[in-house]
């Protein structure tokens, strides 16, 4: 639903799911962690949902410990997407670098993660140096 309209993007955000979701960045159940950071990456491509998610308190720091020590593979691809679509707004790329221990889960990413996390982490890494 969220992945291919960009309607169902906003309407999603809109209906106060954010808190609901970034809430499951801690599950210990990875199919639930894995999903719900894939929701908040599927709706962050919409720019008016960038803000709302970076407004979220809290957020951020969750989806930065989902990158670090996320349950799966995907999970931790994930926030690395989603950190990378929050950082095309210009404001947001400081405040994503300026996030506890952000700076070393893509370093950690970079070196030992699955090539499509690899390629996030150097995305938002080259995005993060050209502000």
């Amino acid at each position: 639903m969220a992945k291919t309209e960009k309607e169902n993007r906003s309407f999603i955000a809109e209906g106060g799911t954010i808190p609901a979701l970034y809430r499951l960045f801690r599950s210990t159940n990875p199919v639930a962690q894995e999903n719900a950071l894939t929701v908040i990456l599927n709706i962050s491509i919409h720019d008016e949902n960038k803000r709302k998610i970076m407004e979220e308190n809290g957020c951020l720091e969750l989806i930065v410990y989902v990158l670090r020590y996320g349950l799966t593979t995907e999970a931790r691809e994930n926030a690395a997407a989603t950190l990378f679509s929050l950082s095309a707004v210009h404001d947001f790329k400081k405040m994503i670098v300026d996030e506890h221990s952000a700076v070393a889960a893509l370093a950690d990413l970079l070196m030992q993660g699955s090539p499509r996390g690899k390629k996030w982490a150097d995305c938002l890494k080259q995005a993060s140096s050209s502000s």
